[in-house]
């Protein structure tokens, strides 16, 4: 059962590959909305669950936000090819979107030696908010939707920034910056005494 939030991840993963074969198929236009309301549910279930029983793992957090990025670009390419029109009259926030968030995971892969899987409260907020425009968007076809989306998306990656350059080693499950403050300053602390242990070992060697 401890298994339970990722198998509910993995339905959005499923998710998202489909989505990304609809890119091919000039059909399946009809299917977008359903896989990507499945798509949405497992991610607001799957941390939940994690949550709730105590069954959150590194694995499970890295598998979400793997799964979060493989959505986002499906969902992504996915627009670009049914309804292109819309997505080119926001050009420039959407690369300022994706520039930001690939500059974030090359920083925090540099920095701290993995995928950032944060899950921060603002980006939860931030998620649902995409989730709900991008259903908005497919409804309405309203390029101003695809401006807001872009605009969230950028936000988020900045916090994500924020909290990869305050971190000292690689978390998971950040509630906010001032958490991520407070790892850092714990992982200071620790390692000052540890090398302060150290510095006292060879005296105390000596005095013997």
């Amino acid at each position: 059962m401890n298994n339970l939030p990722n198998i509910i991840t993995s339905i959005r993963l499923v998710s998202a590959v489909i989505i990304a074969l609809l890119c091919f198929c000039g059909k399946g236009t009809a299917l977008f909305l359903p896989l990507f309301i499945a798509a949405g549910i497992s991610d607001m279930l799957d941390g939940f669950v994690a949550r709730r029983f105590g069954w959150c793992t590194e694995f499970g957090a890295t598998l979400d936000s793997v799964s979060d990025l493989i959505l986002y670009m499906s969902v992504a390419l996915f627009l670009c090819v049914h309804a292109a029109h819309d997505v080119a009259q926001c050009t420039n926030l959407i690369l300022i979107g994706a520039a930001a968030q690939l500059f974030h995971w090359f920083y925090c892969s540099r920095k701290l030696g993995g995928f950032p899987a944060y899950h921060t409260d603002l980006s939860r907020i931030l998620a649902y908010v995409i989730f709900g425009s991008v259903i908005a968007f497919w409804l309405a076809h309203n390029f101003l939707w695809i401006n807001v989306i872009a605009v969230l998306w950028t936000l988020s990656s900045l916090e994500g920034m924020a909290i990869t350059k305050t971190l000292n080693e690689r978390a998971i499950d950040i509630a906010n910056i001032a958490h991520a403050r407070s790892l850092a300053r714990a992982h200071r602390n620790n390692t000052g005494m540890l090398q302060s242990s150290r510095t006292e070992e060879p005296a105390n060697n000596v005095a013997l």
